[in-house]
C-alpha cells in the first residue's frame, strides 16, 4: 500500500505545498546467475532488486552450503550449524544503487570461485535489499523461500557408466 499526499502549511500567510509518501511495499531482489541447477562451469552470482516507490539503497547476499551450515564470508567457510545468514554487501556503501522509485540494480558477487566449492555439495545464494525509505526486504530475512532465491550443486565429476547387458560375453540376436 502506498499513500500519498500533498498537504499545504501556512508559513507568514504564505500557503507552501510539499510532497510525501508513505509506503509500506519492500523492496526485492532476485538471484538471476546461476540458473542451473547442477552447475560444472562457474558462472558467477549475480541479480537484480528493485523497488515501486523508493530508490534502493543497498544489496547483500548470503551464500550457505548446505551440507554443514556454513556461510561464505568472502574468504572462507565459517559459523558451521548457524542458521542466521552471513551477509556480504555486494553494492557500493553509501551510494544508492538504483536510480528512483522503479529502476532496477544490477548486482554481482566475484569472491566466490571454484576453488571454495567442493564436488557433489549443495549451496544456496539469498540476498537481500534495504531501500532509501528505511524498509528492509522481507523484514530482514531477505529472499529466502520466496522462489527468487537460488539452490544449486556442484558436480565436476566426470560421468560414469557400466553397461549391464548383455552380460559379458553373450551375443544378442537382432
Amino acid at each position: 500500500m502506498t499513500v500519498t499526499g500533498f498537504p499545504i502549511f501556512r508559513i507568514h500567510n504564505t500557503e507552501i505545498p510539499f510532497f510525501f509518501a508513505f509506503t509500506n511495499l519492500l523492496p526485492r531482489t532476485y538471484v538471476v546467475t546461476p540458473s542451473t541447477r547442477a552447475l560444472s562451469q562457474w558462472p558467477g552470482i549475480a541479480g537484480t532488486a528493485i523497488d515501486d516507490n523508493a530508490s534502493v539503497s543497498t544489496v547483500s547476499i548470503a551464500v550457505k552450503r548446505l551440507t554443514d551450515s556454513s556461510w561464505f564470508n568472502d574468504a572462507a567457510w565459517v559459523l558451521a550449524g548457524t542458521s542466521d545468514p552471513f551477509w556480504r554487501q555486494v553494492t557500493a556503501p553509501g551510494v544508492n544503487c538504483s536510480a528512483g522509485p522503479g529502476a532496477s540494480c544490477n548486482w554481482n558477487y566475484g569472491l566466490l570461485t571454484t576453488p571454495f566449492l567442493t564436488s557433489g555439495l549443495q549451496y544456496h545464494v539469498t540476498s537481500i535489499s534495504s531501500n532509501t525509505a528505511g524498509k528492509v526486504e522481507n523484514f530482514g530475512a531477505g529472499n529466502a523461500g520466496t522462489l527468487r532465491d537460488f539452490t544449486f550443486t556442484w558436480d565436476t565429476s566426470a560421468p560414469a557408466s557400466t553397461p549391464t547387458f548383455p552380460v559379458n560375453g553373450v551375443t544378442v540376436a537382432s
